[in-house]
């Protein structure tokens, strides 16, 4: 009984990450993975990029998550990801892809996928003030289930590439 009950402890405790996301370029020269670690009512999400230059976390977010829609918008230069959360403040991260080096987060960037991908209007757009980011991550759309409808159990979604 006591052996049980440590292994179910350990398992637990364990910070095992399976893939909650991945998009990569049609190329294959830039792949992006969100991995999530289920702990309890919350989740750990840790994700990777990786190019021909590189192969780098850029973000890790240890505890207290619930994500939601994750977007990525990348163009010749950078690489720009949005992962809305329900718990806590929402992930932003744009990285420069000829170094992997942090840059300010491009929120111009992630509107363009996000409008093509949902094929969202600006009326559509209209209770959130126009902001597609508000649409995802507010809970007042449907944005996450068709988020998990799109990325199936396969958990992948082409990223768009934007100018």
């Amino acid at each position: 009984m006591c052996l049980l009950l440590a292994t179910v402890a350990l398992a637990m405790s364990c910070a095992c990450y399976r893939r909650y996301v991945e998009a990569s370029t049609e190329a294959g020269d830039c792949t992006v993975t969100i991995r999530e670690a289920v702990h309890g009512a919350d989740s750990s999400l840790r994700a990777t990029c990786k190019t021909a230059r590189f192969d780098k976390v850029i973000f890790d977010e240890p505890s207290d998550r619930i994500p939601g829609v994750a977007e990525f918008a990348l163009n010749d230069e950078t690489l720009s990801v949005l992962v809305c959360d329900g718990l806590s403040k929402h992930i932003f991260v744009t990285i420069d892809l000829r170094n992997g080096e942090p840059l300010l987060f491009n929120a111009a960037a992630i509107k363009t996928p996000l409008m093509s991908r949902y094929a969202l209007s600006e009326r559509d757009l209209s209770p959130f003030a126009g902001n597609a980011i508000e649409w995802a991550c507010l809970g007042k759309s449907d944005a996450t289930s068709r988020f998990l409808e799109l990325v199936g159990e396969k958990r992948v979604l082409t990223p768009i590439r934007t100018r």
